[in-house]
């Protein structure tokens, strides 16, 4: 049966919200590819990097069309 409640947490952009991840082990993180012109593939790289979070789902999100553009998230 699926679960009812849910906790949604906002972060913020960068170097500190990373570094909270592991305090917190969220289940979906969702990423903005062309947020404020942050880079979030390399945000996404460094979650990745780091075996606390690599179960961690992530969702990018992109307004971008380019077959290379997208993948580049893989």
């Amino acid at each position: 049966m699926p679960r009812k409640d849910y906790n949604l947490k906002m972060a913020g952009i960068g170097e500190k919200t990373i570094e909270n991840l592991p305090e917190v082990l969220p289940d979906v993180i969702s990423l903005d590819i062309v947020l404020s012109g942050n880079n979030d593939y390399q945000i996404c790289r460094k979650i990745r990097n780091n075996y606390l979070l690599l179960y961690i789902k992530i969702i990018l999100v992109s307004g971008k069309i380019q077959l290379d553009q997208r993948l580049t998230g893989n």
